[in-house]
């Protein structure tokens, strides 16, 4: 079943809340849900509520609370992770229950769930969205790979951020047994506005990602682009009237600087480079330290195309 194939469905989605990517890449999803004259029904956070009201003030939302996860400031993301296994095996099993109920109550069709390993129901059709089959996870760290698989298997079916050729994250979204892949193509917000010609921004630097590690990138950043336009997170405060200062509160202002941009340096992470691909802008990319994944998207670009 593809997202095309969706149609007078009364839908229950979520995101998962490690950065902002989850949201932004499924803001694309659901309009073409709402498009096709489903009900869609947002379990979020209060942030995220702000991000997607700003695309679809009208559509219906319910309080869901985030995963909790605290990432270290050394880069060492297996470690921070299981440090936090117990609070979010607790938040998994409170979803499962949330989910239940909420199909339940409110006659829910079908579930989707991006990278929410809970975020399923057993009484109707749930669905899946990653980009990741396989984690990029050395032979040690093996069970984890087990582990996400098993998870995924809760799920009827995996739509896949990719082309059944893999084309964009290369291993990470090669298929499995076991698992019932879709395959949706790349997805991105920017399908909502149409393309523009007139680039009218040499370079915006987009800092992303968790802190620390986003103040950081963007203080390396800056020292080599001090004349950028920079798209910051809230977290980061600077004491400047100038309009080349944007924070990420303000998507539609970030947008509308993306779209005019000639070049994009950013983090790695696989919703920004769905956005430079679907874009089609030149590009400087380094990942975030500790994320293998951005490690490997990183690797896998620069065999696909030159940089800037």
């Amino acid at each position: 079943m593809k997202p095309e194939e969706i149609s007078h469905k009364n839908i229950l989605f979520s995101a998962l809340n490690w950065g902002m990517g989850h949201v932004a890449r499924s803001i694309s999803i659901i309009d073409q849900l709402l498009k096709q004259g489903n009900k869609v029904t947002i379990a979020a956070s209060n942030q995220q509520r702000q991000i997607y009201a700003t695309y679809f003030p009208s559509i219906h939302f319910v309080l869901h609370e985030d995963y909790p996860f605290n990432f270290g400031a050394k880069g060492n993301f297996g470690f921070d992770l299981i440090k936090s296994s117990c609070t979010l095996f607790q938040r998994y099993r409170e979803e499962r229950t949330f989910v239940e109920k909420y199909v339940f109550e409110n006659a829910i069709d079908l579930v989707l769930s991006d990278h929410r390993y809970g975020f399923y129901s057993n009484k109707v059709s749930s669905i899946f969205i990653t980009h990741q089959i396989n984690l990029p996870l050395s032979y040690f760290e093996k069970p984890i790979q087990l582990l996400h698989k098993k998870l995924l298997r809760n799920f009827n079916e995996v739509w896949v951020l990719d082309t059944e050729e893999s084309e964009f994250a290369g291993k990470l979204s090669k298929k499995t047994s076991g698992i019932i892949c879709t395959y949706i193509g790349i997805q991105s917000r920017f399908k909502l506005y149409p393309i523009q010609e007139k680039k009218t921004i040499d370079l915006v630097v987009v800092i992303s990602g968790p802190s620390p590690y986003n103040s950081l990138y963007f203080k390396e950043m800056f020292d080599k682009y001090p004349k950028a336009f920079f798209i910051l997170p809230t977290e980061i405060e600077i004491n400047s009237l100038e309009e080349r200062f944007v924070h990420s509160s303000d998507w539609k202002r970030c947008d509308e600087v993306i779209l005019a941009a000639k070049k994009i340096c950013s983090r790695s992470g696989y919703s920004t480079l769905m956005d430079i691909y679907y874009l089609a802008i030149p590009y400087l990319i380094s990942p975030t330290p500790g994320q293998a994944e951005q490690r490997y998207l990183c690797e896998f670009m620069a065999k696909k195309k030159p940089a800037i």
